[in-house]
């Protein structure tokens, strides 16, 4: 009788402590707040004044980043937790231009080769191509004069043995005169017998030209072409070239 006794006041004890806890569940978690809240008001909590809306998940660990602090939960939770869904909403609000962006791709990581270019060109009002053999790189500035795109560019070389004389890059200013096929390939190299693959070719000074390949290195090592990387060309020969657009290749 005495087990039965004690355990009755147990249950009772327990009963009581748990109405308390649970008679004003806002006492102890605000309603946007990752954790229970602090007399303290320290960083580790996150409140929802902290935002003008109910703060996505992204937001909630951007706060936590900056404040050197964790949430209990670091990635978003699975479909099957549909009481925290309305927590983690993957857009946010773009206030610039009304529309929905996912605050991780909001800020694009730029290209390393674009550090090597001018960010802006003037005076040319047209869509350019500029390569820059020194620093071994290309750029595609639209008309107003923006990079949009860089990436790495391997120029001609100051000797090629196998044809014993220079091949370097002529530098100038042309325009294209060809866009090729994944399809294209050289003439002339290897010499004796061509076949060099040279995927969406463009032609812009004779036998000069802008060309994918796989053999694009920190240095100049062509026979007078400018090679850069498949996805590079193939982008410029779709989204970016036409016939006529502008070519400058800087001296080196």
């Amino acid at each position: 009788m005495k087990r039965i006794g004690l355990f009755l006041l147990m249950v009772i004890i327990a009963a009581f402590f748990s109405a308390r806890l649970f008679a004003n569940p806002d006492d102890y978690f605000s309603a946007y707040d990752v954790g229970p809240s602090s007399d303290s008001g320290t960083s580790d909590t996150l409140h929802s004044q902290d935002f003008d809306t109910q703060p996505t998940y992204y937001d909630i660990q951007h706060h936590y980043a900056e404040n050197n602090s964790r949430p209990e939960e670091t990635s978003p939770p699975s479909a099957n937790r549909p009481d925290n869904k309305s927590m983690y909403v993957s857009n946010t609000r773009d206030d610039q231009n009304g529309s929905y962006i996912d605050p991780i791709k909001k800020k694009k990581k730029p290209s390393r080769y674009s550090s090597r270019l001018p960010q802006y060109i003037s005076g040319y009002h047209e869509k350019v191509i500029l390569i820059n053999p020194r620093v071994h790189a290309w750029g595609a500035y639209n008309a107003e004069g923006q990079l949009i795109r860089s990436g790495l560019a391997t120029a001609g070389s100051s000797w090629c043995p196998d044809i014993h004389r220079a091949c370097r890059t002529k530098s100038g200013s042309f325009r294209i005169q060809s866009l090729g096929s994944s399809a294209c390939k050289s003439s002339k190299y290897p010499v004796g017998k061509g076949g060099a693959p040279m995927p969406y070719c463009m032609f812009f000074n004779g036998k000069q030209g802008l060309h994918g390949s796989n053999e694009v290195v920190e240095g100049n090592i062509s026979h007078g072409c400018v090679r850069i990387h498949v996805g590079d060309a193939e982008w410029i020969r779709f989204n970016f070239a036409t016939i006529g657009t502008k070519v400058i290749v800087t001296r080196y």
